[in-house]
């Protein structure tokens, strides 16, 4: 038979399911690389198969068409009593009979099948025993001899708890001369933390005999003072030649790390809140374990519908290419990990950002896949789109910025300014960063703006305010703006906007000026928005309700033709109605009536306002009583009619005669008579003339009277 860890390692397994061992062999270290195993099914043929295969070892289903492992052990024992033989039992008590009966090694199907790290392990060890040079059968004297040279641990203890014999495998293990544990309390060296529960199972074993406890794990003392984690089977043999209990035990604390070591990855797995990949040394998607508590993939698979598919799948094209990129520099440059920016492709065609963080699966046989975290960063890229937006509005605005850390002493320290709040401070930047307030502006303005930026820290909400400044230099007129940022319920900084508002005070003075002035003013105005129906009224002074009756919300909303009286002229109400509605200046005079009913004259002058767009958006009017000078001129021309009439009729009868005496004048050949009586005659016929012009005219008293003077100098 060969030797463990020779060229080649045949096992023969005994039962109906062979591949249990051939799942094993990857992990039976050097002899799993050449490793074979043949199959018998019966205690007969597998005899004569050790003989024809020279099989190294031999592992065994415990129930056989032909009888028992037992059976087949101590068949086996008589002819090779070295071969080593392990059985698969069906529970811990057919384990215990088999090691009794000669096997090499036992544990349950159930184990062997859970885990062919630990089938293997076990089958290793029967091989290297096969290399002990006294090998015997397993029976009287020899089945001790095996026992001292066993892989585990084997105690006997009493049925008073205390230990009977230690096998020499605990030196080798747990530093312990078996001498100095014989009659020691067992329990003495169980870990306080598992002792209560180990006694509870010692009573369970102690109860009947026969009975089997198994698969029980707690710590056990070193020789050093530290732990080791073991794995135990307990069996009942108090009754037998043992006269105890027989505990077979292993040390596991390095796979007890690996698995604790495991239950942590899982949990961290499980409870993170990112997805977590593998891949094969081809790309393609071996697992994908999603978000903690998310069945679905973040790309919005369920996990079995990626497993198997390359990982191109849910990658851009460009995306692969880096992500191999990086693997390819974490394989030659020895690195753990990498991370790099990627756009998930979703089950819908979404294209959502992500950060993957790659890593490379360990392996004795070079690279075998990789690893990867999946990070949604789509919030942080929104962020980052934000804080560029801010950062450009910051730097071109129009404003001036100041960013102010509050500090924890209370200092109010300028973090930042943007180079409008330069322009506008007549300060650079070196200047005021670092500094308060207080050290920039000396006495009451550092002061002030101090004060305020403290009150917007106490109440933790934004501020408002003007300020006026006699600074030369400097913008006269500000308006501030405080604003806290507040970060677990403390302010950690202000920003603080500032717009010169110097010309817009300026407009408002003059604003508010006019605003007076037409306010104030001794004629009526009004102004009509010419974007509504019938161009209503929407703004009239006081003079307006002084000339009128109606103050300016009796008149707001309607036309100004409301003061169109009975006594109005149908054609002057149609002129003012077509100059408040046209685009060009215009005076009406007319009579108009007030609140009260009195009629009254009144000269109203209108004027279209436009906008920027040259649209007219409203009418003006000036209004003003005319009453007293129209009354004044019916009255002069009403004078002028009867003076005129009287004037005709006198002056009409001299003109006559001295028409007359003028022709004899002539017939009697005295020139200078004649030539005076032609002077008289038509200096009178002038003044008929302006007079008549005059009335016709309707032209004023002076007009009459400078007619008048004319007539009187004629006269004389």
């Amino acid at each position: 038979m060969a030797a463990f860890g020779s060229a080649s390692t045949t096992v023969l397994y005994v039962g109906a399911d062979g591949s249990v061992v051939e799942r094993a062999l990857p992990d039976l270290g050097e002899a799993g690389d050449t490793a074979t195993v043949t199959v018998a099914s019966e205690i007969r043929e597998t005899l004569a198969a050790v003989a024809e295969t020279g099989a190294d070892c031999v592992v065994s289903e415990y129930g056989l068409p032909d009888g028992t492992a037992t059976d087949l052990v101590t068949r086996l024992r008589e002819e090779y009593p070295a071969l080593p033989v392990l059985v698969l039992a069906e529970d811990a008590e057919d384990a215990a009979e088999s090691v009794e009966a000669g096997a090499t090694d036992s544990l349950t199907m159930g184990l062997a099948t859970a885990s062919e790290e630990l089938l293997a392990g076990r089958i290793e060890g029967a091989l290297r025993r096969d290399d002990a040079p006294d090998a015997a059968a397993v029976t009287g004297r020899q089945y001790r001899t095996l026992i001292e040279h066993a892989e585990d641990i084997v105690t006997v203890v009493a049925p008073d708890g205390t230990i009977q014999y230690q096998s020499p495998s605990v030196e080798r293990i747990l530093g312990w001369d078996p001498g100095e544990l014989v009659g020691e309390y067992v329990f003495n060296y169980v870990h306080p933390d598992d002792r209560e529960e180990m006694r509870g199972r010692f009573i369970d074993l102690t109860e009947q005999e026969g009975t089997v406890v198994e698969d029980v794990r707690f710590r056990f003392k070193r020789a050093d003072g530290s732990w080791a984690w073991v794995e135990s089977v307990g069996s009942n043999r108090k009754d037998t030649t043992v006269g105890g209990y027989v505990f077979n035990s292993r040390e596991i604390t390095e796979r007890r790390e690996r698995e604790r070591e495991l239950e942590r990855y899982e949990t961290v797995v499980e409870t993170i809140p990112d997805e977590v990949y593998t891949l094969d040394d081809e790309g393609v998607i071996t697992s994908v374990v999603p978000p903690a508590g998310r069945d679905l993939t973040v790309a919005g698979y369920e996990p079995d519908e990626l497993v198997g598919e390359p990982v191109s799948t849910v990658m851009e094209e460009d995306d692969v290419g880096t992500a191999e990129a990086l693997i390819r520099d974490l394989i030659t440059e020895d690195g753990t990990r990498g991370s790099f920016e990627m756009d998930l492709v979703t089950e819908s065609g979404d294209r959502i950002p992500f950060e993957n963080h790659v890593a490379v699966l360990p392996s004795d046989d070079g690279f075998r896949g990789t690893v990867g975290v999946l990070r949604n960063i789509a919030e942080r890229k929104e962020r980052e789109r934000r804080l560029r937006k801010a950062e450009t509005t910051f730097e071109n605005a129009q404003d001036g910025i100041v960013l102010v850390d509050v500090t924890d002493d209370g200092r109010f320290e300028i973090q930042r300014v943007n180079s409008a709040y330069e322009s506008m401070s007549g300060l650079s930047a070196s200047e005021m960063i670092g500094r308060t307030p207080r050290e920039i502006l000396d006495g009451e303005i550092g002061d002030r703006v101090e004060a305020r930026f403290q009150k917007c820290v106490e109440q933790q909400t934004a501020l408002g305010y003007d300020e006026t400044f006699d600074i030369p230099g400097i913008p006269t007129h500000w308006h501030t703006r405080v604003a806290p940022v507040v970060v677990d319920d403390e302010v950690e900084q202000l920003v603080v906007a500032t717009r010169d508002i110097t010309e817009r005070k300026e407009r408002e003075q003059e604003l508010k000026l006019r605003n007076r002035a037409i306010a104030e003013a001794p004629i009526g105005i009004t102004i009509a928005d010419r974007t509504r129906p019938d161009t209503p009224v929407v703004y009239a002074n006081e003079g307006f309700e002084r000339l009128t009756g109606y103050d300016e919300a009796e008149i707001e909303g309607r036309s100004l033709t409301h003061l169109v009286g009975a006594e109005t002229d149908e054609a002057k109400r149609a002129e003012l109605d077509a100059a408040i509605d046209g685009d060009e200046p215009a005076t009406v005079e007319l009579m108009l009536a007030r609140k009260d009913g009195t009629p009254f004259w009144s000269q109203v002058s209108v004027a279209p306002v436009r906008d920027e767009d040259g649209d007219v958006t409203h009418t003006v009017a000036f209004q003003q009583d005319i009453t007293e000078p129209k009354e004044y001129e019916q009255w002069i021309e009403r004078r002028f009619d009867e003076f005129s009439e009287v004037l005709a009729e006198d002056l009409r009868e001299p003109l006559q005669e001295a028409q007359a005496q003028l022709a004899a004048a002539q017939n009697a050949d005295d020139e200078q008579a004649l030539d005076a009586a032609a002077d008289w005659l038509d200096r009178a016929e002038n003044l008929l003339d302006d007079l008549t012009t005059v009335h016709s005219f309707s032209v004023k008293s002076r007009d009459i009277s400078e007619a008048a003077r004319r007539g009187s100098s004629t006269s004389e």
